[in-house]
């Protein structure tokens, strides 16, 4: 199904399965009642419970508008974040534990999207395996877990100021090389995941648009897993909980950016 939409003089006119509806003075309802199975009459429905939700203080349908995407449509800087199967364990597994995404997904790795002046695509992110490098983003998405249809199991997120996308993402390539920070502390060389994207996304002020939070290793009885406890014994250290970091869940939340799509 084909449809198009534009406006004039504050109307929309949609035309679906060569039906034309003009709305402005007729209502969303008269669209869903001509063409109830459209895609206009989807959007439309979904536009005017944005503008409900607004009025009312609510979340809009973002969600509802962030269908299946294709690398092509990726802009760079956009952020690409990992979501873990349920099946997965592993310490993937045990940051999602103590993590929440958006949408309340198992979201544990974000990744940036570098686009090359040639066409060419890479995610540019900080790899337990390689440390901060470019990952071309076919490699990327063959990586990440799939579902059940096969499908890498990737949102993407865009930045609502996209003015400061380019310089982030030149700001991020001076990283590459670094080692993987696999402590996830701040103050030496190695880096992880977002942690590079907390660096490297800098409003005009100079001000971090992903500012640190207080960094959680709990489950939601408010315990810190054994599994984090097991895992700081190798370094003879405590559990860093509470201590000043960054999560990709809490990124992939953030208001500072719009989930634009899926690859799943």
């Amino acid at each position: 199904m084909r449809w198009q939409h534009f406006s004039r003089h504050g109307d929309a006119i949609f035309l679906s399965l060569k039906k034309e509806v003009t709305i402005g003075m007729l209502s969303v309802a008269t669209l869903a009642s001509a063409c109830p199975d459209s895609s206009a009459a989807r959007m439309a429905m979904c536009h005017n419970n944005e503008a409900e939700a607004e009025m009312d203080g609510n979340a809009t349908c973002q969600e509802e508008n962030a269908g299946l995407i294709a690398t092509d449509a990726l802009l760079n800087g956009d952020l690409l974040f990992s979501v873990v199967s349920q099946s997965r364990d592993c310490i993937a597994a045990a940051i999602v534990n103590v993590t929440e995404g958006v949408d309340l997904l198992r979201v544990s790795h974000v990744a940036i999207v570098c686009r090359e002046d040639d066409g060419n695509v890479f995610a540019l992110e900080a790899s337990s395996k390689h440390g901060v490098w470019l990952n071309p983003i076919d490699s990327f998405l063959k990586h990440n877990d799939h579902n059940a249809d096969g499908k890498p199991m990737v949102v993407v997120g865009r930045l609502k100021d996209r003015s400061i996308a380019d310089a982030s993402v030149c700001r991020a390539k001076s990283y590459i090389g670094r080692p993987y920070d696999f402590q996830y502390l701040e103050g030496d060389s190695a880096i992880y995941c977002s942690e590079l994207v907390h660096y490297v996304y800098l409003g005009h002020d100079g001000s971090h648009v992903f500012p640190q939070i207080a960094m959680s290793f709990h489950d939601r009885s408010g315990k810190v897993t054994d599994f984090w406890k097991e895992y700081y014994k190798k370094w003879d250290m405590d559990v860093p909980e509470g201590w000043p970091g960054t999560n990709p869940g809490e990124i992939s939340s953030n208001d500072k950016i719009d989930i634009i799509g899926r690859f799943f």
